[in-house]
């Protein structure tokens, strides 16, 4: 009589619909999170480029206030800033012209405008204040702006 039973056929290996389908939902879900993070961290690395930049200029500018007794007010383009004691390196994620305006012997500031940004940030422009150090970015809400420089 057991010989007459149905039996069911032994699963051989393999995996169901059902394990296939939520491994790809976790997987999604993981990549919901982390892609946003990730393009996050790449575009806060690109803006350290400009506000390193900033940093150097900050020194080249207490330098050329040291010797003709204001800042210096201008637009140049990088590399080439003969106006100052030291060279600079072209900026690869931001326009290469710098527009340095200078309030006297007071304060200065200089703008950097990203060219070819994504979708989330688009082109924005990094204002780099100095001689006590503020940075904003235009185009960005203060969140965005956060994200790239702290």
């Amino acid at each position: 009589m057991d010989s007459l039973r149905f039996r069911r056929p032994r699963r051989t290996g393999g995996f169901t619909l059902i394990e296939l389908l939520v491994v790809v939902l976790i997987i999604g879900i993981l990549a919901a999170v982390a892609i946003p993070q990730y393009f996050r961290v790449v575009e806060k690395g690109k803006a350290v480029e400009a506000l390193q930049m900033g940093s150097d200029l900050n020194a080249a500018q207490e330098r050329y206030m040291a010797r003709t007794g204001s800042y210096y007010s201008g637009t140049f383009t990088l590399p080439n800033a003969s106006v100052f004691d030291v060279s600079f390196q072209a900026l690869r994620s931001f326009s290469n012209s710098v527009t340095l305006g200078a309030n006297g012997a007071n304060s200065w500031n200089a703008s950097f405008t990203r060219v070819n940004g994504p979708s989330y940030y688009g082109n924005y422009n990094i204002l780099y204040s100095g001689p006590a150090v503020t940075v904003t970015c235009g185009a960005l809400n203060n969140s965005q702006c956060n994200d790239l420089t702290q």
